[in-house]
């Protein structure tokens, strides 16, 4: 099958690898020619780059990779079924690219409607097994959230919070991503799958920025080291601008919030966590 990839950055490239080791033909950045469309690029840019091939999108099933919501505070799947008539995907999960790169073994949610199995079929291996659903909001959700939840967790570790503690904050993360979902009209049990509870579990390079944080390190600083876009922090902004459209109560994630503006420090973000 061809397969176009649109952001053949380090998760990008990582998938096409798998792809390519399961037999497809892998284009990179375009979509002409191929039969379906892998989306890896930053989740503030999907919308902008599906734009741009538009024309070329026809009856193709595009899959998202990306995290995140939209600048406007929205569910991708929100933004982009008021442009395109396309039938969407979105696959999330613990899985690192270098792992992928290495093969091994790792599981997925894919969800959608129409035609899961088959793209779970393009996917699965000898060391990627895929889990499908029809709950893309909750999928959308937990792999946003979780973003967000794993920086905190690494400025638990940075700040060097006992065991105890971070187990607190964990937990409370987790509850708050899981009511915030349902808010939203997701199934509950979708987040103690791979695409929230499963990818919360990584060290995830989210995890490592909060880490440097918790050390002390300044944001502004710690970003321009980096060679990617940890979307974590933009999306904190955009779940600010979701909740208050959607009037959804997110105290955890305010408590972060402030934290990160550095309005409050960390003793009092653990005292304020223990009371929600």
């Amino acid at each position: 099958m061809q397969i176009s990839i649109l952001g053949y950055g380090a998760y990008g490239s990582a998938v096409g690898a798998h792809l390519e080791n399961n037999g497809h033909n892998v284009i990179k950045e375009t979509v002409q020619g191929s039969d379906i469309v892998f989306v890896a690029v930053p989740s503030f840019a999907v919308l902008e780059v599906l734009r741009k091939e538009k024309e070329n999108l026809a009856d193709k099933k595009i899959v998202i990779c990306s995290k995140g919501f939209s600048n406007e505070g929205e569910l991708l799947s929100t933004v982009l079924e008021k442009e395109f008539h396309n039938q969407f995907y979105f696959l999330y999960g613990p899985s690192l690219a270098s792992e992928l790169q290495e093969k091994n073994t790792c599981f997925l949610l894919l969800a959608g409607g129409e035609g899961l199995e088959e793209v779970r079929d393009i996917l699965e291996s000898s060391y990627m097994h895929i889990e499908l659903s029809s709950d893309i909001v909750g999928a959308q959700v937990g792999a946003t959230l979780k973003n967000i939840a794993n920086i905190f967790l690494g400025y638990c570790i940075g700040s060097s919070l006992a065991e105890n503690t971070k187990a607190l904050v964990f937990v409370k993360a987790f509850r708050e991503i899981q009511n915030i979902g349902v808010a939203l009209g997701a199934d509950r049990e979708t987040f103690v799958g791979p695409a929230c509870l499963g990818d919360m579990y990584l060290n995830s390079r989210h995890r490592k920025i909060g880490v440097e944080l918790g050390k002390g390190g300044d944001l502004a600083e710690i970003l321009k080291t980096l060679p990617y876009t940890p979307e974590g922090f933009r999306n904190l902004d955009n779940l600010k601008k979701l909740a208050e459209k959607k009037n959804i109560n997110t105290p955890f994630f305010e408590i972060f919030y402030s934290l990160v503006h550095k309005e409050i420090n960390i003793k009092q973000v653990i005292d304020k966590v223990l009371l929600l």
